[in-house]
């Protein structure tokens, strides 16, 4: 079996996230790759920039396949090759003065014969619905604390790297504009990420499409798209008014979408707004939530079914009245590929208390299940991928919602695709076909936990 190398050899060359930002008249250790993916073979090199001023820095490996020298200002990293069926990992540890970095390490198992990447720290990733292209950002430390920014196109069928022409937003200096939103089967439209908010501007080969607001509206933001482009959904707001208002895009031509008048109490009325953030493959599914109680909606063929009021109910606790049902919140792949099922969680209002909840939009009823979680994404096969506790996850599981049981994703992987991977990784998004799984995986280092993204195709 033979692995594509050339993905593992260009990010070699142009994986550059800067661990932290140099700090005026203080000690500072930083370095220009954090993380990094070997191929089985042994034959990469990885070139890491180490910049310091607190003296002399050194670099020791905490695993014996691992091998760091110093040359100059850099430490060369290489691995030894790995005929096993394990997946290996490690942490090359630098030290300088009192500071420390960690460069985290993984290495892809001989019998592998896909495409396995773990994506730098800086910048959220999106994956196209077919899974062939993913799109990520690089932050690279130029000088001083200036920064250079470059979105690249991965091609998951081949490996091939393509670095896609800049929008006016990308580029030297500080932005908050760091990762992506969402992105067409063909990579045409392609949606950026400003700090966690999906942006109001698309770009390939250096073509800005304007988005276009109702009358009356502003600051639209598309949160997810069809496989074919022809569909996009979000949100916008209306002038001098407060709160969200559902949107899609029909071929690039805007349509209101209907939102819940009161909230579940049926006498107050929506504040805060209604959002859409994820939709099936064809666009005729989409979903999303009432945000004043983050209570589920879902829209078939653009009529709006209000699943989260119905089958929720008021928790009332003094002068606070909250909400117990169905919830969803900002993640915008939660959805299968045809549409049919939305996972989410069910909250229990006046606790932090969720179990995750199924949703299937052909009956309207909905599962959920004894477990501490959420559901994550669904595969176009109905296997439910989720993640343990709601927030601040550490654990990845698929969950099978009918029989009430949980397995951790490394060990489904292992079990129904022979694969090995290491543990702290979850999977939020899977392609259409079910053949390539992105989600993100939990490093803890010296700095704190952190939550870089990763992709596998399970097969060619």
């Amino acid at each position: 079996m033979k692995i594509t190398r050339n993905i593992i050899m260009a990010a070699a060359t142009i994986i550059a996230a800067a661990s932290c930002t140099k700090e005026s008249g203080s000690e500072y250790l930083n370095l220009s790759v954090n993380g990094y993916t070997f191929g089985w073979a042994g034959s990469d090199t990885l070139r890491v920039e180490v910049m310091t001023n607190a003296g002399e820095w050194t670099a020791e490996p905490d695993n014996p396949a691992i091998k760091a020298e110093k040359d100059g200002d850099e430490a060369v990293i290489t691995m030894q090759p790995n005929e096993t069926s394990e997946y290996v990992s490690g942490t090359v540890t630098f030290t300088a003065g009192g500071l420390t970095r960690e460069l985290y390490v993984d290495q892809m198992p001989k019998s592998y014969d896909g495409l396995l990447r773990d994506f730098p720290l800086s910048g959220s990733v999106a994956m196209s619905p077919n899974g062939k292209y993913i799109a990520y950002m690089t932050q690279t430390l130029v000088e001083g604390d200036t920064y250079k920014f470059e979105p690249w196109l991965l091609d998951t069928e081949t490996g091939e790297l393509k670095l896609l022409e800049e929008p006016p937003y990308v580029g030297m200096g500080m932005t908050n504009y760091d990762g992506f939103r969402c992105i067409s089967n063909d990579a045409r439209y392609i949606v950026f990420e400003n700090n966690g908010e999906a942006v109001n501007a698309m770009t390939i080969d250096g073509e800005v499409y304007d988005i276009k607001t109702p009358d009356g509206y502003v600051d639209a933001k598309i949160e997810a798209m069809s496989g074919d482009g022809s569909v996009w959904v979000g949100f916008v707001k209306m002038e001098n008014v407060v709160g969200y208002y559902p949107c899609r895009w029909i071929d690039g031509e805007p349509e209101i979408l209907d939102r819940p008048e009161f909230m579940i109490d049926g006498v107050t009325p929506v504040f805060a707004g209604t959002m859409a953030r994820g939709c099936s493959d064809d666009g005729s599914i989409i979903y999303g939530s009432e945000w004043d109680n983050m209570l589920l909606v879902y829209w078939k063929d653009g009529q709006l079914v209000n699943i989260g009021q119905e089958n929720g109910e008021i928790v009332s606790s003094g002068e606070l009245i909250q909400a117990s049902g169905l919830k969803s919140e900002s993640q915008n792949t939660s959805i299968s590929p045809d549409g049919r099922y939305v996972g989410c969680k069910y909250g229990i209002g006046g606790t932090n208390g969720a179990v995750p909840a199924l949703v299937d939009t052909q009956t309207g009823r909905y599962q959920t299940m004894d477990f501490d979680g959420t559901v994550l994404t669904i595969g176009p096969d109905g296997t439910v991928f989720g993640a343990s506790p709601s927030f601040g996850v550490s654990q990845g599981w698929v969950l099978d919602f009918d029989n009430n049981t949980s397995v951790a994703l490394e060990d489904w992987l292992q079990q129904e695709h022979g694969i090995t991977i290491n543990g702290g990784r979850m999977i939020t998004d899977v392609s259409s076909d079910g053949k390539v799984l992105l989600g993100y995986r939990m490093e803890v280092g010296a700095m704190g936990a952190s939550y870089p993204y990763w992709f596998i195709r399970l097969e060619k």
